[in-house]
């Protein structure tokens, strides 16, 4: 990379990894632009280049004008993955800028922390953000009231044991399209809240994206591969044997 870092950094956010196709300009953390649809067929790759140049255009900047581009890398769908990685990484070769990168879950929790009230919750309250897999699997992650994570997103079935750790200290706030699995086997414990909604958008990657930047945390571009649903599950297969 040629560019040096910027002070005052444009990053573009793209977030593919769900049903959300959704796409946000920022410069130095402030929102300037997004576009977003959801839909159940995947259809990002006919409206993800679109999205790009709108929400620059609307912005009143153009493509070189970009300091770096920032990704949902996952764990979700292989087709939005694969679709994103290839117009980020596309880009970033294009302009020579650096990518960055934030988990699905991450994104989630961002999504819910933004638009929760902050004297919702008391300081011991667990967050659990949840992608849907197949049949009674999710792909979670737990994280305090503060957005800290603390335990790393695994592939998993949804049972009685499952969150039990979290479940006796406090509220455990179960969200994503794959919270709706817990209701059955969780909804008896009068620690269990369950929201659907908070997709992973790329308006809610800025703040913790900026900071990315500034301190230089970039992906290996040539190597980078997002955190695709499979990887999870083979790595799962692999640690239990």
């Amino acid at each position: 990379m040629s560019q040096h870092p910027s002070p005052d950094p444009l990053i573009l956010h793209l977030e593919t990894s769900g049903h959300a196709c959704s796409v946000a300009l920022a410069e130095n953390g402030e929102m300037l632009s997004f576009r977003e649809q959801i839909t159940s067929n995947y259809s990002h790759a006919e409206v993800l280049s679109g999205f790009i140049r709108e929400v620059i255009e609307e912005a009143g900047k153009v493509y070189a004008d970009v300091n770096a581009v920032a990704l949902g890398m996952g764990p979700g769908s292989y087709t939005g993955l694969r679709i994103g990685t290839a117009t980020a990484k596309g880009l970033c070769f294009a302009l020579d800028i650096p990518l960055i990168g934030m988990t699905t879950t991450d994104i989630m929790v961002q999504s819910y922390l933004e638009s929760m009230p902050s004297d919702k919750w008391g300081t011991k309250t667990w967050l659990c953000p949840m992608l849907d897999a197949r049949r009674m699997e999710v792909f979670a992650a737990v994280y305090d009231v503060g957005g800290n994570l603390v335990r790393e997103v695994q592939a998993e079935v949804v049972d009685e044991d499952t969150y039990r750790p979290w479940l006796d200290k406090g509220p455990v706030i179960f969200f994503g399209d794959g919270a709706p699995k817990c209701r059955e086997v969780l909804g008896g414990y009068h620690n269990t809240h369950i929201e659907e909604g908070h997709y992973p958008l790329a308006r809610h990657m800025v703040k913790e994206c900026l900071g990315l930047y500034r301190s230089a945390s970039y992906l290996d571009l040539a190597y980078f591969e997002p955190l695709y649903a499979k990887e999870f599950q083979s790595k799962k297969a692999r640690k239990l044997l």
